[in-house]
């Protein structure tokens, strides 16, 4: 399955074209899945690019949503096999819109993600308080599960905001307390244990939101083939044996 060796967000930015994130060294190999945030803006928004400072080329967009009001973008994007290594040190993802705009970014990476992995997406969006991506249907895919939500409550806020159906919370990036904000979880599958699975979060007050679900399958597993023994006859001209 997949595992998660770091994560980094952003800070909150206002009125840019870009947003970044910076995270430790990466390792060689591995996929690097960037889920991107933007609102406020009342014109048309779109991504241009999410790139990094190692040379890995730009991410592959698996999803984006809008929330029902048309003012949130949520994207996720994911680059494998990275370790392309241009700048020796520490990895910056910058996520380039079209667009000046308030929003965030959010960075994990992963190991056990297929190289040319299964990609399977879901979303949903809608005004309540039981946000949820809708069903993600890995099949019998061994797969890593990376789920967002984003939401606007009109005003200042310090909303609660939980994630749930068995997906762990990453990072809710909301430093401004202000009226929005990107919650990423998470849930890796072993085998045997696939099928469809969503992401759920309870917040209050009811808002508009928006939720992406994606699932990338994990790299299969080698299978070991066991030399069978052969077995040893004896000969007829044995010592021994009668003729």
């Amino acid at each position: 399955m997949g595992v998660r060796l770091q994560a980094a967000v952003s800070a909150e930015v206002l009125n840019s074209l870009t947003v970044t994130a910076t995270i430790g060294v990466i390792t060689r190999g591995n996929t690097l899945v960037a889920t991107a945030a933007s609102w406020e803006d009342p014109n048309d928004q779109i991504l241009t690019s999410i790139t990094d400072n190692q040379g890995n080329g730009t991410y592959t967009v698996a999803v984006s949503a809008t929330r029902l009001d048309s003012q949130v973008m949520l994207v996720q994007a994911y680059k494998t096999n990275v370790g392309i290594v241009t700048t020796p040190g520490t990895c910056t993802v910058t996520a380039t819109w079209t667009e000046l705009v308030n929003g965030t970014l959010q960075v994990v990476e992963y190991s056990g993600i297929a190289t040319t992995p299964t990609v399977v997406t879901s979303t949903l969006n809608g005004s309540s308080t039981t946000p949820s991506t809708g069903v993600i249907d890995a099949g019998a895919n061994p797969s890593t599960f990376v789920a967002a939500m984003t939401y606007n409550v009109g005003g200042p806020s310090t909303m609660t905001v939980t994630a749930g159906n068995g997906f762990s919370q990453l990072n809710e990036i909301d430093e401004n307390n202000d009226a929005a904000a990107l919650n990423v979880a998470e849930m890796a599958l072993l085998a045997g244990a696939q099928g469809p699975q969503t992401c759920g979060w309870t917040i209050a007050p009811s808002c508009t939101w928006a939720a992406i679900g994606v699932a990338y399958s994990d790299t299969p597993k080698a299978v070991t083939q066991v030399a069978r023994r052969r077995e040893r006859r004896p000969s007829p001209f044995a010592p021994g044996r009668p003729r």
